[in-house]
């Protein structure tokens, strides 16, 4: 039996190149997709801002931040971090000092451009005093958050 030429060896060579080339590149693609894929999807289109953040403006040791949602992903389970110079406290959506109104959940999310209220009690916490940032993060979403420096502090009694 006489063997292949060598053009015909050097045409089967390169298709089998290139057919592993197509499987490799396809899995690849399909792994990264995989892996990062969803999250910048969801971080692109998370959007949402502080509209303000008032805290003791009752003498009732409240931090009230109003949040719209300005992107097309619906947000739900907001919880809040306080920033100083030294110190970050985070309070996460099932803390029992933070109330969103209205009611928003898993199943009841906020859409784009509704707005909620988020009330966070500070009683006993002195962090606000010096609290210089104010960031609001969501599980819908958790590689999105918002934030502001502009806090309006009325003084405690």
């Amino acid at each position: 039996m006489k063997a292949l030429s060598p053009l015909i060896a050097a045409i089967i060579l390169v298709v089998i190149t290139i057919v592993t080339g197509v499987i490799v590149s396809n899995f690849i693609t399909q792994f990264v997709t995989r892996h990062t894929g969803s999250q910048t999807i969801c971080a692109t289109n998370a959007l949402y801002s502080i509209e303000s953040a008032v805290f003791n403006r009752s003498g009732d040791d409240l931090l009230v931040l109003i949040i719209i949602n300005k992107g097309e992903e619906r947000l739900f389970g907001f919880g809040v971090e306080l920033f100083n110079a030294t110190d970050i406290e985070t309070f996460k959506a099932n803390s029992s000092q933070l109330s969103v109104s209205p009611e928003i959940n898993e199943t009841n999310r906020l859409g784009q451009e509704e707005s909620a209220i988020i009330k966070l009690n500070l009683s006993g916490n002195d962090l606000i005093e010096t609290a210089d940032l104010v960031k609001v993060r969501n599980l819908a979403c958790v590689e999105a958050s918002a934030q502001t420096r502009d806090i309006t502090k009325f003084i405690r009694k």
